[in-house]
C-alpha cells in the first residue's frame, strides 16, 4: 500500500468489517504492479483522500455479502463519480437483489474473477489508439457538442464518455477524454460541428496528433 495519494493508480474502498477481503483484493493488484490507495479506519485527513481519488485512474469497492457498502465507501463513490473515474466493484456472497444508486455505474466481479478485474483496470489505462482518437473524434461530430460546452456541463461529458463507451467497448475516465478532446482540438483535427455535408467521410485523426 502507497502512503503519497498522489502516487496511486487504484483507489479501494471498502468497510472495516471487510478488510480482510480487501487485503485479498489489495494483493491481487499489488502483485499486478498497480498502487493501491486505501483509506485507513483512522483516516481522518479528507485532503489526503481527495488528492488519491482525482490521482487514481480507477476505483474499486469491496461489496459485502449483505450488499450493503459503508456510507465512507458511498461518499467516495460519489466523489470519483465526480471525477469520472471508472469503477468497478468486487462483490461476495450469492442472491443479492439487483444493485442500486452508485453500484448501479459500477462493474462487478465475483473474487473468483480478480485477474479479470486487473485485465479491466489496466484496460482503462492503456494510451488512447489511433482508432480510439478516430471514434473519439466521431462520436464528437455525431453529438454536436463543442468542447467548451462540455467542460461547462458534466452531464454532457457522460453522455460523450456513454457514447465512446458504445463505440470502442472501452471505459475511459471523463477528465481523460475531455483533456484528449482538448489536445485533439489544439491539433487542428477535430471536425467542424454545424451543418454536415452530403456524403462526408468520417474524421481522421493522425497517428501524431
Amino acid at each position: 500500500m502507497i502512503t503519497k495519494p498522489q502516487d496511486c493508480d487504484v483507489f479501494l474502498c471498502f468497510s472495516i468489517v471487510d478488510a480482510a477481503d480487501a487485503r485479498r483484493v489489495r494483493a491481487a493488484l499489488e502483485n499486478a504492479e498497480l498502487k493501491v490507495y486505501e483509506r485507513t479506519p483512522d483516516e481522518r485527513d479528507g485532503e489526503r483522500v481527495a488528492q488519491a481519488l482525482a490521482a487514481c485512474d480507477a476505483l474499486v469497492v469491496i461489496v459485502p455479502v449483505s450488499g450493503d457498502v459503508s456510507a465512507n465507501s458511498l461518499v467516495e463513490m460519489g466523489a470519483a463519480w465526480g471525477w469520472g473515474k471508472p469503477m468497478f466493484g468486487v462483490r461476495y456472497g450469492n442472491g443479492h437483489a439487483a444493485p442500486a444508486g452508485f453500484l448501479t455505474r459500477v462493474k462487478l466481479f465475483p473474487p473468483s474473477r480478480l485477474d479479470d478485474l486487473v485485465s479491466e483496470i489496466k484496460r482503462t489505462r492503456r494510451p488512447i489508439s489511433r482508432p480510439q482518437r478516430e471514434a473519439l473524434a466521431a462520436v464528437y461530430a455525431e453529438l454536436g457538442t463543442s468542447t467548451d460546452e462540455m467542460v461547462r456541463d458534466p452531464l454532457l461529458v457522460d453522455r460523450f464518455v456513454e457514447r465512446f463507451k458504445e463505440r470502442t467497448g472501452r471505459s475511459v475516465g471523463r477528465d481523460r477524454l475531455v483533456n484528449e478532446l482538448l489536445r485533439l482540438r489544439k491539433s487542428g483535427v477535430l471536425p467542424r460541428l454545424g451543418r454536415k455535408k452530403r456524403g462526408a467521410s468520417r474524421p481522421r485523426v493522425d497517428e501524431e496528433a
